[in-house]
């Protein structure tokens, strides 16, 4: 999976609900090409981007479980974290560009990157991936059959709920900045039904403790402020998908 920008928002544009016969919920990740983000910018603010290349590389962050450990180096990096605390002093030509502009003036879409790339960048104790950020990375779906795996682990546990936490409590602003695009109400309702299958004793009983350990724990900056996947979002309830961006 590759975690396109902030710029698109990085990871959840839009949501879409479908319906079948099977009642289930899952979360799925996907991105569209650098092209296709860039593509909506004018000529001028595209090239910007291009021409500056910590930017670039941080806006557009190419991001996979073969180089994960390099991507969350870079993401969480002095130079990417300040690039994205200030997306339009380094490219001074888009700050004529509308699009542009509406983008990057929103800090939920910071927050929504900044929270999926925290989870995505967490490992348990071992120094393994989490099995719930392995899945979104790979564009599969956590489901309500697997997203269970995470209890293993009270760090990919902790990661887990912190990530549909902030899903759920940003709820009305990420509707607002229309990285949800569809029912709010019943998006929340999706959030809900999710993190109610790992957040619970049964779940926190199997956990192992091992957020004291650190095997090679996590890969990137655990302090990053959590915040928030412009990957494009999915929500279907009854075979129910969540599609984020992620990046």
């Amino acid at each position: 999976m590759k975690l396109t920008s902030i710029l698109l928002p990085l990871l959840a544009v839009s949501t879409s609900y479908c319906y079948s016969l099977e009642h289930r919920l899952s979360i799925r990740a996907e991105n569209p090409s650098d092209d296709a983000v860039l593509n909506i910018y004018s000529e001028e603010c595209r090239n910007a981007i291009k021409e500056n290349k910590d930017y670039y590389s941080c806006a557009f962050l190419h991001f996979s479980l073969e180089n994960r450990e390099e991507g969350c180096k870079t993401y969480f990096s002095d130079t990417c974290q300040t690039i994205l605390k200030d997306l339009i002093t380094p490219v001074p030509a888009c700050k004529n560009d509308p699009v542009f502009m509406e983008r990057v003036s929103k800090q939920i879409n910071i927050d929504n990157s900044n929270s999926a790339m925290k989870f995505y960048c967490t490992n348990d104790g071992d120094g393994k991936i989490c099995p719930g950020a392995e899945i979104l990375i790979k564009g599969q779906s956590v489901t309500n059959k697997n997203i269970e795996q995470n209890c293993a682990s009270k760090k990919c546990l902790n990661g887990m709920i912190d990530y549909l936490k902030f899903k759920i409590d940003n709820a009305d602003r990420l509707c607002e900045a229309k990285i949800v695009n569809g029912d709010c109400l019943e998006y929340k309702t999706v959030m809900d039904h999710m993190i109610a299958l790992v957040d619970n004793k049964e779940c926190s009983a199997k956990a192992k403790d091992d957020t004291k350990t650190d095997a090679d724990g996590n890969t990137a900056n655990n302090n990053a402020s959590s915040g928030a996947n412009s990957i494009k979002v999915n929500v279907t309830l009854l075979a129910l998908a969540f599609l984020y961006i992620f990046i």
